[in-house]
């Protein structure tokens, strides 16, 4: 029971490079991301649609 609601028209997909690895991530910005993750962050990369 409870609620699902789909948050993917708000949200953006990134590519977010930690020590050496690639990971994808869905968030409403890069600023956001940030704050979410831990860590040394190489690189940021936004997918387009």
């Amino acid at each position: 029971q409870g609620w699902r609601f789909d948050f993917s028209d708000v949200l953006r997909t990134f590519l977010v490079c930690q020590y050496g690895r690639w990971t994808e991530y869905k968030a409403t910005d890069k600023t956001g991301l940030r704050r979410y993750l831990y860590g040394r962050i190489d690189n940021i990369v936004e997918l387009e649609k």
